[in-house]
């Protein structure tokens, strides 16, 4: 079902989720930015899709259908989940980029919780809640890499308790624009969403949450344009490596959402890197490497994967294999 709104002179300049909910009464500001942010508005035939972009004169189409209302529970959804480890305490995932760990933005079927439920069933942690089972730490949706999922109460609260004193030790590979200047160094700021737009979080002064990232660059192409680095995790806030990277300068390759002045990396580009580069459809990140002591067996767990093929090939074809 269409909804068409009119925006008039009064309307122009006010932030787009704004605009809508002065029409859309029957929807709260959060669906409204979800309706957004699943590209279900247009204004005069062009799909706008950030909440905080400026309204202007026009008629907007909202499709309200796009919207999933949120079940009352967890549907088993039937999915190959590439398991690492096991044990009775909890389970080590390899996940694939393309899948959400959890329900969210009007995906509540098919996500990794969803997977989780169906091999589990009910051998999972709940400190999470219904729609988070076991679900100790995440992974964006185009992040592949290691997972640590709790299967019963007291190994969840242990594990998170470790994560929060910094006792889990998180690494990943990411394939980045440039070469840092220096070879190894520690990213340390604050992180908050920004304001215009909640789904995006930004580098700040004081506001927001610490957040520290240590990088080591393990690789560069000849031509300097490119590089592998590892990145260490001390914190875990949401987006942390990619808003870092692009934070100082050496931004995530494939990145559509933290890559500031997104130009000024292809000009320098041939027009063969260029068609490499665009045509990658996910941030080149893998949570590669995880060491953290056992909650429960008291013993050093250590895991690592190799590079998921799509990542691969970039590194051959960017000549950082």
């Amino acid at each position: 079902m269409q909804e068409e709104i009119i925006a008039t002179e009064e309307d122009v300049g006010m932030r787009l989720d704004k605009f809508l909910c002065k029409s859309l009464t029957n929807f709260s500001r959060n669906q409204i930015q979800e309706l957004i942010s699943v590209q279900a508005v247009e204004c005069d035939g062009k799909v706008i899709d950030s909440p905080g972009a400026k309204t202007r004169l026009g008629v907007y189409s909202v499709n309200i259908e796009a919207i999933k209302q949120k079940p009352s529970h967890l549907e088993p959804f039937e999915f190959p989940l590439d398991i690492i480890y096991e044990d009775e305490y909890l389970l080590i995932l390899n996940k694939p980029a393309g899948i959400s760990v959890h329900p969210g933005a009007g995906n509540f079927d098919k996500t990794l919780a969803n997977a989780l439920v169906y091999y589990a069933k009910d051998k999972l942690s709940s400190l999470g809640g219904e729609f988070r089972p076991g679900i100790v730490h995440r992974l964006d949706k185009d992040t592949s890499g290691l997972l640590i999922i709790a299967k019963d109460d007291e190994t969840h609260q242990r594990l998170s308790e470790a994560l929060a004193e910094r006792e889990i030790k998180r690494y990943y590979m990411a394939v980045v624009f440039g070469a840092p200047e220096l070879k190894a160094g520690t990213i340390k700021t604050h992180i908050a969403k920004q304001n215009y737009d909640h789904s995006k979080m930004v580098v700040t002064k004081a506001t927001g949450k610490e957040a520290i990232t240590h990088y080591n660059v393990l690789k560069t192409s000849p031509d300097k344009k490119f590089s592998i680095l590892e990145c260490k995790l001390d914190t875990g806030r949401t987006h942390q490596i990619r808003v870092h990277l692009d934070y100082k300068g050496f931004p995530l390759v494939g990145d559509k959402v933290y890559i500031n002045s997104k130009q000024k990396y292809l000009s320098k580009l041939l027009q063969e890197q260029k068609d490499i580069v665009n045509s990658f459809q996910r941030q080149a990140l893998c949570a590669y490497k995880l060491e953290f002591i056992h909650p429960i067996l008291d013993e050093l767990m250590e895991f690592e994967i190799d590079f998921p093929k799509d990542i691969q090939e970039l590194c051959c074809q960017l000549n950082l294999d």
